[in-house]
């Protein structure tokens, strides 16, 4: 039980003490002066304790609540821009939002050097790009910087979410080593589609894509 739900059960035993203390035992006389005293600070103690429990509510629990639910809600808006980065690159991949693995495979067949067809118009930055090595790199960055945003509230992401980020973020891949692709493009002409790389593409564009429901199946806040 955590210590809210401890202070709030608490306090609700205290409450019914008193009111029961109030409204029915001091219309009875009592026994002997060692039990009324004894009922006097057992109320006052009641009392005590619920205004304690009523301090640190408001003071404590609901401030950090409060602020928990703002850090939540930035963390989640932060995941959704991931989730839409992710389905416009399966969009513009194989013009389906979301595709099964298979569909995927079956409809990737690019040439990485041709020019893509982006569907997010609103992203300036992505207006510039020329070839699909262009695409991959430019969804590395913004991923990145999505990320260490997101980073700066580690102990608030789940570490199942942390683990994603960090597949997400490996090194040598066609999304972080774009020039080592390009070599290979340029040298092995059987490696020059989307679809020799496909395995790669689609887990790292379905992590971006799944995300946010981990972090909300996964989140204790």
């Amino acid at each position: 039980m955590s210590y809210a739900k401890l202070s709030l059960f608490i306090s609700i035993i205290c409450i019914v003490y008193s009111i029961i203390y109030e409204s029915v035992l001091l219309k009875h006389e009592a026994y002997n002066d060692f039990i009324y005293a004894l009922g006097v600070v057992s109320n006052c103690v009641a009392l005590s304790i619920i205004a304690s429990c009523i301090f640190y509510f408001v003071t404590d629990y609901f401030p950090k609540k409060h602020q928990q639910d703002q850090v939540r809600n930035y963390i989640v808006s932060r995941l959704e821009l991931l989730e839409r980065i992710g389905r416009n690159a399966f969009r513009d991949i194989v013009n389906n939002n979301n595709p099964t693995k298979q569909e995927f495979m079956d409809s990737c067949d690019l040439n990485l050097f041709a020019h893509p067809k982006t569907i997010d118009k609103e992203n300036q930055s992505s207006q510039n790009i020329t070839n699909w090595f262009e695409y991959f790199e430019h969804m590395y960055r913004t991923e990145t910087f999505i990320i260490e945003q997101l980073m700066m509230f580690e102990s608030m992401i789940p570490i199942e979410v942390k683990l994603i980020f960090i597949e997400l973020q490996k090194k040598h891949t066609i999304f972080s080593d774009s020039n080592s692709y390009k070599q290979i493009y340029n040298s092995d002409k059987s490696r020059r589609s989307i679809k020799v790389y496909a395995n790669d593409i689609y887990s790292h564009i379905y992590f971006l894509v799944e995300l946010k429901k981990i972090y909300n199946k996964t989140s204790k806040i």
